[in-house]
């Protein structure tokens, strides 16, 4: 990003196939401090891979304890 942000997406691929033979993909923006790594977070992703989504999590920033966090900001809506 301009600022120097790095923005993290996991991606999930479906464990499934879809009833309708569809490729889906699911874009998952958690709450503001939350991350790939938890528990609700997974259990939904795993829910949805079961159902033949394919799923893209976005990581806020610097909510990952091993990945450097590059930005001088942790969270916006558009600088409000």
């Amino acid at each position: 990003m301009s600022d120097g942000a790095t923005a993290r997406f996991d991606l999930f691929e479906p464990l499934a196939e879809r009833c309708t033979g569809e490729s889906v993909t699911m874009v998952i923006c958690p709450g503001i401090t939350n991350h790939n790594e938890n528990q609700y977070i997974r259990t939904f992703v795993d829910y949805a891979q079961k159902n033949g989504y394919r799923c893209a999590m976005l990581n806020h920033l610097g909510t990952l304890p091993n990945f450097e966090f590059t930005s001088p900001r942790m969270f916006t809506y558009g600088c409000t």
